[in-house]
C-alpha cells in the first residue's frame, strides 16, 4: 500500500472533518464535502493502483458503498454520510496499516475493523447515555415488563450459558473474548427492555413543513392505519417528502434527535490505524 502516511493522513483530516459538521451542524454534513472526501479517495487509489489488488480495493468499497446505501440508509439505521465515509476510507486504507501495536491476521478488509471499532464505541456511549433514563422510567413506573420480552431475555441468557460452559470447558475462546461476548449480551438485553423508551426520547412530534430531507420517520409511534394507508417510509428523502406534501396527517413523529455516529467512525478509524483490530487486540490481552 503506497503513499501509506499520506492515506492515514488524508482519511483522518476527511473524518475529522466530516465529524466537526455532524456535530455542530445539526447532523448536516454538506454533500460536497463528501463528494470531495470520496472523490479524492478514488483518486488515491486510482494513482497507486495496482492490477493484483484492484478487483479487491474497489470491490470492498463498493459492497461496503452498496450495501451501507441499499441496507442501512434505506431503511434509515444509518446517515448517508456515514456511507460516503465509510467508502472513502476503504478506498483509502484497504490493508491494516504498519501503525497498529497489536498486529495479527484477520480474514476480513481492513474497513471491517473500523466498523466493529465503531460499533463498540456507539454502543458504550448509547448505554452509558441512556442508563440514567432507563433508571428514571423504572423509578416513575413508566416501563413495563413484558412477557414476551422476558422470554427474548431468558433465551439470549441461556445461549449465552450455553456457549460458555461449551467453550469453556473446551478450551476454544480466550476469557478476553468472554468480556466481549459479555459486554454485547447485556448491550441486546439493555435494548431489548428499553427500546421504546430510548426511541420515544428521541423522537418528536412535528408538522410536515418541519420535516427535513434524510429525516426518519417513526412510523412505529404514528398512527397504524395512516402507515398502512399512506405506505409511509422512514426516510424521508426528497421523493417522499414531495409524495407526503398532501397527505391530512397532522402528527409527524419524526427522529429528531437521533445521536451523531460520524465521532465513532472517528474513534474507531483511530483505534484500528494506532491499536489494531478488535478481535486481535482482545487475543493479544489475553496472553
Amino acid at each position: 500500500m503506497g503513499f501509506e502516511l499520506a492515506r492515514i493522513g488524508l482519511a483522518f483530516i476527511g473524518v475529522l472533518i466530516c465529524t466537526y459538521y455532524d456535530l455542530f451542524n445539526r447532523r448536516n454534513v454538506p454533500n460536497i464535502l463528501l463528494y470531495a472526501f470520496l472523490g479524492i479517495s478514488l483518486l488515491v487509489a486510482a494513482v497507486d493502483f495496482n492490477a493484483q489488488n484492484a478487483l479487491f480495493v474497489f470491490g470492498v468499497a463498493t459492497a461496503v458503498f452498496a450495501i451501507g446505501y441499499l441496507v442501512l440508509y434505506r431503511t434509515g439505521m444509518m446517515g448517508g454520510a456515514d456511507i460516503y465515509i465509510l467508502a472513502a476510507i476503504a478506498l483509502l486504507l484497504p490493508y491494516a496499516p504498519s501503525t497498529v501495536a497489536f498486529s495479527g491476521t484477520v480474514y476480513y478488509p481492513f474497513i471491517v475493523s473500523v466498523i466493529i471499532a465503531s460499533g463498540v464505541s456507539f454502543m458504550v456511549y448509547e448505554v452509558v447515555k441512556n442508563m440514567p433514563l432507563a433508571a428514571r422510567a423504572v423509578a416513575s413506573g413508566k416501563f413495563k415488563l413484558q412477557a414476551s420480552k422476558v422470554f427474548q431475555a431468558g433465551a439470549v441468557l441461556l445461549a449465552y450459558v450455553f456457549l460458555y460452559s461449551t467453550a469453556g470447558t473446551l478450551g476454544i475462546f480466550p476469557p478476553a473474548y468472554f468480556a466481549f461476548v459479555s459486554f454485547l449480551v447485556f448491550v441486546s438485553l439493555f435494548f431489548l427492555f428499553f427500546k421504546e423508551i430510548v426511541n420515544e426520547s428521541m423522537a418528536e412530534a412535528v408538522a410536515h413543513s418541519k420535516i427535513e430531507e434524510e429525516d426518519i420517520l417513526a412510523v412505529e409511534m404514528m398512527d397504524a392505519a395512516d402507515v398502512k394507508k399512506y405506505k409511509l417510509q422512514r426516510l424521508m428523502d426528497a421523493a417522499e417528502l414531495k409524495r407526503t406534501a398532501k397527505f391530512p396527517i397532522k402528527k409527524w413523529m419524526v427522529y429528531k434527535h437521533l445521536p451523531c455516529f460520524t465521532p465513532h467512525i472517528l474513534i474507531g478509524l483511530l483505534f484500528s490505524v494506532f491499536v489494531g483490530d478488535a478481535m486481535v487486540v482482545l487475543m493479544a490481552l489475553t496472553f
